[in-house]
C-alpha cells in the first residue's frame, strides 16, 4: 500500500485521476464501443499548440543547461489536459451505445414544469440578426477563457494554481461525459427544429460558427449537463480567485455565453442548471483534492523509509 501511495505521489494527482477515469471508460468502450480510437479532432488540436508555444517560450528563457528540464516540465504539466481532451473525444460513440434512446422529451418536460413554457421557443420573440450574430460570437468564445487563464498562470509561475484550475476543468469534462452517457439528448435545435417559426439568421458569423462547431464536436448527445456553462463558470470563478483583471472583461461575455446556450437552441434550461451545479462541484472539489494530495505527499516525504 505504501508503494502504491508513493507511486501516486510521484506520478501526480492529475495523471492518477486521468488514468483511473481512462481505465473506467476503456472498460465501458470494450463493452459497448464499435468504433476504433482516433486522434486529431478539432478539440484536441488547440491544447498541444498552446503547449508547443510554451515550450518554445521556456526554451528562449532558459539557460542551455536547463533546456531539457524545462521542456520536459512543460510537457508534463500540460499533457494531462491534452490527454483528457483526447479521452473525451474518443468516447463519442458511447453516448449512443450505452443508452441508445434520447431523453429530450423528459428534459423538455422539466423545463416546461419549471417555467410553464419551453424556454427556447419563448426566446424566439427576441431573435434579431444582430443579436444572433453576437450570441454566436459569445458561444464561440468558450475555449478562450480556460486557455488564456491556464497560460497566464503558467507563464507567471503559479504552478499550484495552474494545476488546481486544470484539475477543476478535467473533473468537469469527466463528469460531463458521464452525464452525456447517462442522460443522452441532442437538444432543442435538432429535436424541435420543426417547431421554431423564427430562423436564427445573422450576417456573417452565425452560419460559419454553427458549421464549425458541428464539425469539431465529437459528442452528438452533448446536452446534459451543459459543458459550455460548466467550463465558462469554472473559468469565471478562477479568474475571480486569482484576482485577474480579466474577470471584469470576461464577466459580461460569459453571461452572454450562458444566455446563448438557450438563444441558439443548443440546450434546455435544465442543462444550464446542471452545468452551474457541476461547476460548483468542481470548484469545491478541486481545491479540496489538491489540499489532501499535497498534505499527504508532504507527510509521505517526511516518513522514514522502511
Amino acid at each position: 500500500m505504501k508503494f502504491v501511495r508513493q507511486i501516486m505521489f510521484y506520478v501526480g494527482l492529475d495523471l492518477v485521476l486521468l488514468l483511473a477515469f481512462a481505465a473506467g471508460l476503456l472498460m465501458v468502450w470494450r463493452t459497448f464501443g464499435t468504433q476504433p480510437l482516433s486522434f486529431g479532432h478539432g478539440s484536441t488540436v488547440l491544447p498541444p499548440i498552446v503547449m508547443g508555444v510554451l515550450v518554445v517560450i521556456s526554451l528562449l528563457n532558459s539557460r542551455r543547461d536547463q533546456l531539457a528540464a524545462r521542456t520536459l516540465a512543460t510537457i508534463r504539466d500540460w499533457s494531462p489536459l491534452i490527454l483528457m481532451m483526447i479521452i473525451y473525444d474518443n468516447f463519442h460513440d458511447l453516448t449512443r451505445m450505452v443508452r441508445p434512446e434520447v431523453v429530450d422529451d423528459s428534459l423538455r418536460l422539466v423545463d416546461e414544469s419549471l417555467f410553464s413554457v419551453e424556454p427556447t421557443l419563448w426566446m424566439q420573440r427576441f431573435v434579431r440578426p444582430w443579436l444572433t450574430e453576437y450570441m454566436s460570437f459569445a458561444y464561440a468564445t468558450l475555449f478562450a477563457y480556460p486557455i488564456i487563464l491556464l497560460t497566464v498562470l503558467y507563464t507567471r509561475g503559479k504552478f499550484f494554481e495552474f494545476r488546481e484550475f486544470g484539475l477543476a476543468l478535467s473533473l468537469a469534462f469527466y463528469f460531463g461525459l458521464l452525464g452525456y452517457m447517462l442522460v443522452p439528448a441532442v437538444g432543442p435545435r435538432y429535436i424541435m427544429a420543426h417547431e421554431f417559426s423564427v430562423p436564427l439568421q445573422g450576417y456573417w458569423l452565425t452560419a460559419k460558427a454553427a458549421n464549425a462547431w458541428e464539425s469539431v464536436t465529437r459528442v452528438d448527445r452533448d446536452c446534459f449537463p451543459s459543458l459550455h456553462t460548466a467550463l465558462s463558470t469554472i473559468a469565471l470563478v478562477y479568474l475571480r480567485r486569482n484576482r485577474s483583471s480579466l474577470f471584469w472583461v470576461s464577466l459580461p461575455l460569459i453571461v452572454s455565453l450562458w444566455i446563448s446556450t438557450i438563444y441558439l437552441r443548443y440546450h434546455y434550461m435544465i442543462d444550464v442548471f446542471a452545468g452551474w451545479s457541476l461547476a460548483g462541484f468542481c470548484c469545491v472539489t478541486a481545491p479540496a483534492l489538491m489540499r489532501w494530495y499535497y498534505s499527504n505527499k508532504l507527510e509521505a516525504a517526511k516518513a522514514p523509509a522502511i
